[in-house]
Order: C-alpha cells, then sequence, then structure tokens
C-alpha cells in the first residue's frame, strides 16, 4: 500500500462533497447556479468535510486497515455512516436533530461517493499487480 496514494486520497475525497450538494441545480438545467453553488459550497463546505473526515474518516480508514478491508461495498457502507452521522453532528449543533428534510441523504450521498473515491485512489491497481 503507498503511503503516497493514501494521503492523496484523504486530499481529493472531500472535494466530492461540494459537487453533489451542488447537483440539485442540474435538475432544472441552470449550469451557471450550478457553478455558482460548487464555489460556494466549496469555501464555506469543504472546512466541514475535511473536518468529518479527520474526526470520522480517519479513525474509519484505521479500523478498515486493521481488519483488512477492502470491499467496494465495505467502503460504500461506511461512507453512508459517516454521511449520516456527520447530519446529525450538525443538527445537534444546531439544535435542530427532531428536523429532518429530504436533502439530508445529500449528506449521506456526499461521503458515500467520498468513500468510494477514496478507495478507487487508495487501492488503484496497477499493471504490476495484475489489474
Amino acid at each position: 500500500m503507498n503511503r503516497w496514494r493514501i494521503i492523496l486520497a484523504f486530499i481529493v475525497a472531500p472535494l466530492v462533497v461540494p459537487v453533489v450538494f451542488s447537483a440539485p441545480v442540474l435538475i432544472r438545467f441552470r449550469v451557471l447556479d450550478f457553478f455558482a453553488g460548487l464555489i460556494m459550497l466549496s469555501i464555506y463546505g469543504l472546512p466541514v468535510a475535511y473536518t468529518i473526515e479527520l474526526l470520522l474518516g480517519v479513525p474509519a480508514w484505521i479500523l478498515f486497515r486493521i481488519f483488512r478491508f477492502k470491499s467496494l461495498v465495505a467502503f460504500a457502507l461506511g461512507g453512508a455512516v459517516i454521511g449520516l452521522l456527520g447530519d446529525v453532528a450538525l443538527k445537534i449543533q444546531s439544535r435542530s436533530l427532531c428536523h429532518w428534510y429530504p436533502g439530508d441523504i445529500l449528506f449521506v450521498v456526499a461521503a458515500l461517493g467520498s468513500a468510494l473515491v477514496f478507495r478507487a485512489i487508495a487501492f488503484r491497481a496497477t499493471a504490476a499487480q495484475g489489474g
């Protein structure tokens, strides 16, 4: 396992979050709104995404390494759980735990996507490995 590849995975994976949160604007084909949202969510959302990665993603990675989990399904489930925990943590902090909205699923989708990107970078097969 390449240490630099893991570091790169930790740097790149949270970049999925602003893309996922900006994507609903594309339902109405408003590309300029998508890019405006992407910029704003990058400014305000990436610090939260990196903080959640440090608090939840790094311990999850340590557990995955200890138990030698490399499965796509394991990473998807781990990411979904991290997204749900991140959403709950932000709701507790804002004292709105009793209010659930349809957009809350974006936390799960964003974290799931980040976990899959992390796995794709961390475990990319090379020609020498036969894949």
